[in-house]
This record gives structure tokens, sequence and C-alpha cells, in this order.
């Protein structure tokens, strides 16, 4: 399914099979475009009792069926994930992981969309935030050498302390095919680029832009994409990031490109940028800020006005939106310590325009 050696491993559910199974780490991996963590620290009255992988499914024309009508574990796209079951005294929480590639991770806390949050340490430099889930509950959530976990409490409670604990003791559960996956870009792991789905409408980050055209599609390439018109930003080579995968969005009157950039570890950080010729595309000027809560400025930049946003003024998020080389540009980080605003200030002033031609 993908177009490197770590190929011949990857497993799609066919149809009227079961498409959720039991299965240890070891044995899941093989199945799924992620590198699968294990928990090395629970706290002493906590023991996993379950654990299986959602096969990639992806649908067809006979699934056009009410969402009330399908089975548990259906979906509208059917993507691959790794579920583990924990269970302690009166307390109880489930780890889903996942490679979370239909839009950009809002925040690195998606499932934590409009709520407060708060950092604490995650696998280095990593890290962890905890808030409240779209289901009301206590939650926890980290992005891991590109591998979303998300903790979502079940029952009882956990202090921060021990969520911490339990996220910085994340560690690979196969090292031989983690190495595999690192070196495959973003562009050929996508979900969205192998099938003929449509985009998923989702909250991209601390600035409104929405892509909500159940018709359109995209197509995601690996590296540098070039089109006509289209100046495009590269980041300074002191940051470590290399531009990994492009993808095209909208028509050609309204066309977008989102650059993504990655860092170690293991691809694990990350710049995207979306680029818009002028208004032509779904970025506003001036921009319009999402509903999470978070803090914002405006300010310059090289004689360019530009909009901030943050969650934490130490580790980020950091979102930007500016005008340059003819282009409308959005600008979102991943969270990581050593990721600060001067440290996203400089990367903002350092950026390096390649020509439109």
């Amino acid at each position: 399914m993908y177009a490197n050696k770590y190929s011949q491993y990857i497993v799609t559910a066919e149809k009227d099979t079961p498409r959720i199974l039991a299965a240890t780490p070891e044995m899941a991996q093989a199945l799924v475009n992620f590198t699968i963590l294990r928990p090395r620290f629970v706290p002493a009255d906590v023991r996993m009792t379950e654990s299986s992988v959602r096969l990639e499914s992806p649908p067809d024309e006979t699934d056009t069926v009410e969402r009330g009508q399908r089975p548990p574990d259906w979906t509208s796209a059917n993507t691959c994930s790794y579920l583990s079951r924990f269970e302690g005294d009166g307390r109880s929480f489930r780890l889903k992981q996942f490679f979370y590639d239909w839009a950009p991770p809002a925040c690195d806390h998606p499932p934590l969309w409009n709520s407060k949050v708060r950092a604490v340490p995650s696998v280095p430099p990593f890290v962890c935030w905890i808030g409240t889930d779209f289901l009301d509950r206590a939650g926890a959530t980290s992005r891991i050498n590109r591998t979303s976990v998300e903790m979502s409490v079940t029952n009882g409670s956990f202090t921060d302390e021990e969520i911490a604990c339990i996220f910085s003791g994340l560690d690979t559960a196969c090292p031989q095919y983690a190495r595999m996956l690192d070196d495959v870009c973003s562009a050929q792991l996508n979900y969205w680029s192998r099938h003929d789905l449509p985009i998923v409408d989702v909250p991209y980050g601390l600035f409104q832009i929405r892509r909500s055209d159940h018709a359109e599609r995209c197509k995601w390439l690996p590296g540098a994409v070039h089109l006509s018109g289209f100046a495009q930003p590269r980041i300074h080579e002191k940051f470590g990031f290399v531009l990994d995968s492009t993808g095209i969005f909208g028509n050609e009157n309204t066309r977008e490109l989102e650059l993504v950039f990655a860092a170690p570890p293991a691809k694990g950080r990350e710049v995207r940028m979306i680029i818009q010729r002028s208004d032509r595309g779904r970025i506003a000027w001036p921009p319009k800020p999402s509903t999470h809560p978070a803090a914002g400025e405006a300010v310059e930049i090289d004689g360019n006005e530009v909009h901030l946003r943050f969650i934490d003024v130490g580790v980020g998020p950091f979102a930007a939106v500016f005008k340059a080389a003819g282009m409308r540009v959005m600008v979102l980080t991943s969270s990581a310590y050593g990721q600060d605003r001067a440290w996203f200030h400089d990367l903002l002033s350092t950026l390096i325009w390649t020509s439109d031609t």
C-alpha cells in the first residue's frame, strides 16, 4: 500500500471481515501506518485489560447508509488505530493511537478542542496537553513521533503527575518498524492521498480556516511541488526542519498549498504553512481567531504585519497569519519544549522565499 519496504506489511480489511482485532502492540504494528507506543509506567493500581487494532477499511459505493445503521466500528472514513483499555481501583482510562492525517492536528490537541488546556511533560521534547474532551470527560493527548496518543478518563480520576508519567513513559513497541516509518514522508502515509474520499471539515488551529466542500478532494505529494504564480517559503536550515510533503487543495481559482516541514526526533516536530495567492483562498485578512482559548497579538516582523496566537508562550503551539511575496500565509507549529515565543519570531523573520516561476 505504501511506496517503500513497509508496504508489504500493511493490511486492509476485506469486505464483510472483522475490522477490529484483539492484538498486542507487536502484532498490531505491522498493520498500521504509525508507530505504536507502549506505556512503561501506569499507577500501581492500574492494569491493562484490553488492546485491539482497527484495520484500515475504506468505504465504497455500497457503504452509503445512514450513520445510525453502521456497525459501531464504522465511520465515514475508517482509518486504522490502536486502542488499549486500563482498569484500576474505581478508575479507568483508555489510550487511542493513530496518525492524524485528515487536517493539521489542531493545536496538537484536537480531542480537547474548545477546552482550556494545560501542559505537562511527555516523551521529550514533546508536550502532553490535559483538558476536557469532546465527550465532556477528563482527557489528555500528545503527538509523539507523528503518532497521536489520546487518553480519555472513563471512570474516576488521575492526577496531572500520573498523566505526565504515563505519557513520558511511552516507548516504541517495535523499534525496527519505527525506523522504517521514520524514513517515509507524510504524503505516502496519508490515508486521503491513497483513497478518493472527501476532505474532513474540522478546525485547523488558532485561526479560522475550514475546508467544508464535501466534493473537494486533496492531493499529497512527497517533497516540493512548484506551481506557477506561487512563491513558497522555506525554513532556515538552522532550525533543522526539512520540507517533507506538499498538499494541493482548492480549484484553479482558489488554489492552496499546504507545506509540511518536519524535524527530529522521528519527524515528530512539525511546522505547516498554508499559502494562497492574495485573497484567492480560505485564509481571511485580517484573520479571524478560532473559538479555542488562546492568547493573541499583532506584531511587525521584517516590515510585515503578523497576527499571532498561541496556547503557551514557552512551548506553543503557535499560529501566524501574514502577507509576503504576493502570498497570504498561515503558519501552524506543533508544540515542543525549546520552541518558545522567541524561537517562533526568529523562524518567521528568517523565512526564505522561493521564486514563483
